[in-house]
């Protein structure tokens, strides 16, 4: 028993998050990420919840704006998120349990890949992703081969960007795309990204689909995911604490594509 106070002590003397977390997290709800202004009202005070980092429950919040929202781990490891009321007199929290699908497969078909990017914000993490396409559909060599087309502001002439591929497997990376006379081209600044299919014996190109790819700032969204990982616990279960992130990513970013997502949580959370 002295042994385990001695070890308890050693333990918060220096600072053990392990240890603080468990104190913390059994009445706060945790912050993971805030859109816009957020503030809790206690006592007539406003305090910014960027600043803090968690809540009571049935603190009184005070949105700033009527898209602004605040995502939470609960004290009863509830992934949840508050968002104001029309009239920004109150708000409301809701689970967040999206229906994500992150495996397109291998891409068959034209079909296939129509259905795969329509309507899709296709997440990508670590700021590159590979995707199968069908040889028969999509031979792939130096006379065959996808590019991505978009406009960058201010200029009248679109950008064509060749993607790179490994036998029937296509390279979407940031660097390779988004990159404009040997300078990094700010995807903010760029509009009507669409992909195409090229056949340079025709020669043809194919229009597949307009394309949404997101490139998140990796060191926030390491940042957000550590903190869900963390302020579940060691003892939640891992499938669960997947579900929880993929829940999380539909949510705020977009759909990865699952090889992509495992991959990353292996490399970065060993999860």
């Amino acid at each position: 028993m002295m042994k385990q106070c001695f070890l308890f002590v050693a333990l918060f003397l220096l600072g053990s998050p392990a240890i603080a977390q468990v104190i913390v997290d059994t009445t706060f709800n945790r912050v993971i990420r805030i859109e816009g202004e957020v503030y809790s009202s206690n006592k007539g005070m406003d305090m910014n919840l960027e600043s803090v980092g968690g809540f009571s429950p049935g603190t009184p919040l005070r949105f700033g704006s009527p898209d602004s929202r605040i995502i939470f781990i609960s004290p009863e490891k509830e992934l949840l998120m508050a968002i104001p009321n029309e009239d920004m007199s109150g708000y409301t929290t809701v689970p967040i349990r999206s229906k994500y699908n992150t495996r397109p497969g291998k891409i068959l078909s034209y079909i296939a890949f129509v259905k795969f990017l329509e309507g899709r914000d296709w997440l990508v993490l670590g700021d590159s992703v590979h995707l199968e396409v069908g040889k028969e559909e999509f031979p792939l060599s130096e006379d065959h081969f996808f590019f991505i087309r978009y406009q960058l502001q201010g200029d009248s002439l679109p950008v064509n960007k060749r993607l790179s591929h490994q036998g029937q497997q296509v390279l979407f990376s940031k660097q390779g795309i988004f990159q404009v006379d040997d300078q990094p081209a700010p995807i903010d600044s760029t509009y009507g990204h669409q992909l195409f299919y090229y056949d340079a014996l025709k020669p043809a190109s194919t229009l597949i689909h307009s394309i949404r790819l997101i490139f998140p700032d990796e060191r926030r969204l390491r940042a957000e995911v550590a903190g869900i990982i963390r302020y579940l616990g060691i003892a939640y279960p891992k499938e669960e604490k997947i579900r929880a992130i993929q829940n999380y990513l539909f949510e705020v970013y977009g759909t990865p594509e699952k090889e992509n997502l495992q991959e990353w949580l292996k490399r970065h959370f060993n999860l």
